[in-house]
Protein backbone atom coordinates (compact mmCIF):
# COMPACT_ATOMS: atom_id res chain seq x y z
CA UNK A 1 0.00 0.00 0.00
CA UNK A 2 0.80 3.71 -0.32
CA UNK A 3 1.59 5.75 2.52
CA UNK A 4 -1.72 7.37 3.64
CA UNK A 5 -3.22 9.84 6.78
CA UNK A 6 -5.89 8.61 9.11
CA UNK A 7 -7.77 11.19 10.83
CA UNK A 8 -10.10 10.98 13.46
CA UNK A 9 -11.87 12.63 16.27
CA UNK A 10 -14.06 16.13 16.07
CA UNK A 11 -15.21 17.23 12.99
CA UNK A 12 -12.41 19.38 10.78
CA UNK A 13 -11.46 21.54 7.90
CA UNK A 14 -10.59 19.71 4.76
CA UNK A 15 -8.42 22.24 2.62
CA UNK A 16 -6.95 21.19 -0.78
CA UNK A 17 -4.16 22.94 -3.01
CA UNK A 18 -5.25 23.91 -6.86
CA UNK A 19 -2.45 22.79 -9.59
CA UNK A 20 -0.66 26.27 -9.09
CA UNK A 21 -0.27 25.14 -5.20
CA UNK A 22 -2.54 27.43 -3.94
CA UNK A 23 -4.95 26.79 -1.35
CA UNK A 24 -8.62 26.59 -2.86
CA UNK A 25 -11.68 27.92 -0.83
CA UNK A 26 -13.84 26.27 -3.16
CA UNK A 27 -12.74 22.82 -1.58
CA UNK A 28 -12.79 23.59 1.95
CA UNK A 29 -15.00 21.38 3.73
CA UNK A 30 -15.97 19.61 7.45
CA UNK A 31 -15.03 15.95 7.52
CA UNK A 32 -15.75 13.47 10.10
CA UNK A 33 -13.35 10.47 10.20
CA UNK A 34 -11.22 10.20 6.89
CA UNK A 35 -7.81 8.41 5.58
CA UNK A 36 -6.37 10.48 2.72
CA UNK A 37 -3.87 8.35 0.19
CA UNK A 38 -2.55 8.34 -3.31
CA UNK A 39 -3.01 5.89 -6.10
CA UNK A 40 -0.81 7.31 -9.27
CA UNK A 41 -2.03 10.49 -9.45
CA UNK A 42 -4.67 10.22 -7.44
CA UNK A 43 -5.78 11.77 -3.87
CA UNK A 44 -8.52 9.18 -2.95
CA UNK A 45 -10.36 10.03 0.30
CA UNK A 46 -12.75 7.74 2.31
CA UNK A 47 -14.43 9.11 4.93
CA UNK A 48 -17.17 7.22 7.56
CA UNK A 49 -17.61 5.63 10.66
CA UNK A 50 -14.69 3.39 10.57
CA UNK A 51 -11.57 2.55 12.39
CA UNK A 52 -8.58 2.94 11.02
CA UNK A 53 -7.89 -0.79 10.56
CA UNK A 54 -11.10 -0.79 8.43
CA UNK A 55 -10.23 1.97 6.85
CA UNK A 56 -7.23 0.26 6.01
CA UNK A 57 -8.82 -2.81 4.76
CA UNK A 58 -10.97 -1.03 2.43
CA UNK A 59 -8.76 0.95 0.99
CA UNK A 60 -5.98 -1.96 0.38
CA UNK A 61 -9.35 -3.33 -1.98
CA UNK A 62 -9.99 -0.53 -3.69
CA UNK A 63 -5.66 0.57 -4.29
Amino acid sequence: GEPGLYVSGPEHFVMFLDENGLVSDERTYLAGTVLLWNSGELLLRLEGDLTQAEAISLADSVG
